[in-house]
Formats: structure tokens, sequence, C-alpha cells
């Protein structure tokens, strides 16, 4: 299957969406405001011919998310609704729907490699404390998106998000993140006592991904300016720009990701968990050591602290 086929078939899935949406609960619930596209889906739709793109050749996914306004009890209702429509359309599809829940919880679905699989990330975010969420986050949901149907349209675009900077609370978020990929693969590993091995290769190259687009944040000392656009552009130059901060250690690890991109399903059959897990292992003790360690003491020295204390494991 081409690269146009599989495309035609995502804007089946989003037009079925769309439609089941608007005719649901939710759209008439008073707190919801929109269902967008965003994401790296979202980029290349925008331009075609530029960096940004689905990983067509291994897991392409799509990222959606349903924006409200309202309490934490109807967010959980929503997401309720949403998750309801999701299952029909499990049922309609004409591709195997994959769901990316990490870094927060494991991914459910099983690749079927007859079929296009599609991976989706998605959520309900509630837009009523603009604070619950990491201001990179709104950033780059701000940066590239475009509507699948709206109660208010532009909605995403009106809500006032700081630009992203690189101060203690970024270094909080960003220690979350790493900490909480490392919690997610130690219990994937174990749960290999259950699932095959296949499944928890899908799992560890997701949050190897992760640790590759994190590690260009940590990377650059505070000082410099640092373009958060760069991390949409993730697989341009990689290689050598974690050669220059992190070593070559960890550049074999990100031409060894690259690898895995372009040649997955054979990858996820002959890489043993053991490989994977130990690559993740090294990428991400270069991350934390070579990056979050030294942003840590500068950020330690401009704001005169003398200890910042953060737990590895929570």
């Amino acid at each position: 299957m081409n690269n146009e086929q599989k495309q035609k078939l995502i804007e089946k899935f989003l037009v079925l969406l769309t439609k089941k949406v608007e005719k649901s609960d939710i759209y008439t619930h008073p707190s919801f405001k929109t269902l967008i596209v965003a994401g790296s889906y979202a980029d290349w739709k925008k331009n075609i011919n530029g960096i940004s793109a689905p990983s067509w050749r291994s897991l392409p996914d799509i990222n959606i998310y349903l924006i409200i306004n309202g309490t934490n009890k109807e967010h959980l209702m929503i997401s309720n609704f949403l998750a309801r429509i999701y299952n029909e359309l499990t049922n309609e599809l004409d591709f195997n729907l994959l769901l990316d829940l990490h870094p927060f919880y494991k991914s459910y679905g099983n690749i079927d490699e007859k079929r296009f699989n599609l991976q989706l990330t998605t959520r309900v975010i509630n837009s009523k404390n603009l604070n619950m969420y990491p201001d990179y986050c709104w950033f780059g949901w701000q940066s590239n998106f475009y509507e699948l149907c709206s109660k208010e349209q532009n909605y995403l675009n009106k809500l006032y998000i700081r630009h992203p900077k690189r101060d203690l609370n970024w270094l909080k978020y960003m220690y979350l993140a790493l900490a909480s990929y490392n919690n997610a693969v130690h219990m994937a590993v174990l749960s290999s006592m259950f699932e095959k091995d296949e499944v928890i290769f899908d799992e560890i190259y997701r949050y190897i991904k992760e640790v590759s687009k994190d590690g260009m944040s940590l990377a650059i000392t505070i000082d410099e300016n640092f373009d958060y656009l760069d991390i949409k552009r993730w697989k341009s130059s990689l290689p050598e720009f974690y050669e220059k901060y992190y070593g070559k250690e960890a550049r074999t690890i990100i031409e060894k990701l690259e690898y895995y991109e372009h040649d997955y399903f054979k990858a996820r059959k002959s890489i043993s968990i053991n490989q994977i897990a130990g690559e993740f292992a090294v990428l991400l003790d270069a991350v934390y050591e070579k990056g979050f360690i030294e942003r840590k003491k500068q950020l330690v020295r401009i704001l005169k602290n003398d200890e910042l204390v953060l737990p590895m494991w929570y």
C-alpha cells in the first residue's frame, strides 16, 4: 500500500469521526469547544514537501484532540463518550486502529501486518485551567492544527499561551517526562511475562522516540536560544546533533532508531527485548546526565538555590 492509499484511508476515518462527533452528546454539551487534528499529520497536510511527515514506513500516527472548557467530571464523561465513538469506528474501518496512550498508560491494539496500521494519539484537553498542561504542549498544539468540527471557530488560537521558556517549571516537566518514560519501559519489560516480544518492542520504540525529542531542548544551554519548532523537525540531522551534544554512543542509538523507522516490521521481529531496552537505557542515561543534570546545574546557579531535589522514581 502506497502513501496516497494510506492517506485516503486516514481521510475517510476523519470524515466518519467528524460525523459521529457532530451527532453525539459531545457536540451538544455546553463544555465542548473544538475537535482538532495536530502533530505530524497536520504539518504534512499543510506542506507535503516539508520536513515534518508521518512515519509512513513504520507506524504512522495521527494526533486527535477534543478540547472542552468544563469540570473534571465533565472532562471524564466526554472522554468516555469519545472512547465509545472510537470503539464504533474500529468496526467500520478498512484498516487497523491502535491506541497510543504513552507516556501515561500502555498502548492498546495489536499490529496486523496484513493491514494498514494507524496509531491514534488522542485525549480530551480541558482548557478551563491552562496551567494543567505544560506551556510547550499548548505551544505545540497551537503551532500546527486544523479543525474537524467546532462550536467556536479557531478556539485554540484564542487562548492566551505564553511562549515556552526553559525555566524551573520546564525543568520539572522534563524530569517528570524522563521519569515517566523510564518507569514505563521498566514495566513494559516486566510485562513480557505475558506479552509477545514484538509488543514490548513496539512500546519501547515509542519511548526511544520521546527521549530523542526531549533531548533536543535539554542539550542546549539555558543562555542559548532554543526554537521549540525544531522539535517538529526532530528527524532532520538528528544523528549529528546527538553526537555533538551527547556523544558517539548516543548517535549510534539514534541511527538505530532511524533504521527501525525505515524497516519497522522487520525490526520488531528480529530485535530482542534486551537489545532495544538496552538502547533505550543508553539514550535515556545520556540525555539525563548530559542534558537534564547540566540544565539543572545552570538553573540552580541562575536562581541561586543550593539544591533542587527531584526523585528519580515516583
